[in-house]
């Protein structure tokens, strides 16, 4: 699951309706067929989180011993987020990574500023994935299927990469006297609010490579996807 910060959890899930916050596990129990809208910008690209990662169906005996479902977010405040390090904003996991193809290059350990990260996304239709969502979580809990979604909540969203945006990420890293600034807290612009905010940092330099869009971000994104990386495959 994804680790981000209380207010961005927030945004994702508290008004979803039936929407439950329980402060000691700090989860959110939403109804199973919630689909929250989430998209996070990396590199100047909008990568989009398929419904079906924004929540988890879990089960539990009732008081007539029958199992019934329930359903908890996925994009999760801990407090343990905090205690890790001072630059290290969320954490994101299998949440974000099960929608991205994602390639690193360590490059020349001579020089780390030829690594970079290439993603590309595997959800590049949101209203086909709306719709793939309300048929698969219906028959996991055993409820109607909702009728099939033509527009999407919010409306569409322009994203720099046209269909199927790929992002390449160049690593710059931090200098010992310089630590890197915390990225935008605002990651979750398309969360249920569907404000569509792109992050604060500077305008994106395009490249072409191969026919692929490629572009230049802030090397604090990059510390931020490199550190839930590692630490989902460490897991």
């Amino acid at each position: 699951m994804a680790w981000v910060p209380k207010n961005i959890a927030d945004a994702i899930y508290k008004d979803i309706p039936g929407a439950q916050y329980f402060e000691d596990t700090n989860q959110y129990t939403v109804p199973c067929l919630s689909a929250p809208r989430i998209a996070l910008w990396i590199g100047g690209q909008r990568f989009a989180i398929h419904p079906q990662d924004a929540t988890r169906v879990q089960t539990q005996t009732g008081q007539d011993g029958k199992r019934e479902s329930f359903c908890t977010n996925t994009f999760l405040y801990t407090p343990a987020l905090s205690q890790q390090s001072h630059t290290l904003d969320m954490q994101l996991g299998d949440s974000f990574l099960r929608n991205v193809i994602a390639r690193y290059d360590f490059g020349d350990p001579a020089n780390y500023a030829t690594a970079n990260i290439r993603m590309v996304t595997t959800t590049p239709d949101e209203l086909a994935a709306l719709n793939s969502f309300n048929a698969v979580r219906s028959a996991q809990v055993g409820l109607p299927a909702p009728p099939i979604v033509t527009e999407l909540p919010g409306g569409s969203v322009t994203t720099t990469g046209g269909s199927n945006p790929t992002a390449t990420v160049p690593s710059t890293g931090p200098t010992p006297s310089s630590p890197p600034g915390a990225p935008p807290t605002d990651a979750n612009s398309d969360a249920t609010n569907n404000s569509n905010g792109n992050s604060n940092n500077s305008s994106p330099e395009e490249n072409k490579d191969d026919g692929a869009l490629q572009l230049v971000a802030a090397p604090t994104l990059v510390l931020a996807v490199l550190l839930s990386a590692v630490a989902a495959f460490a897991l």
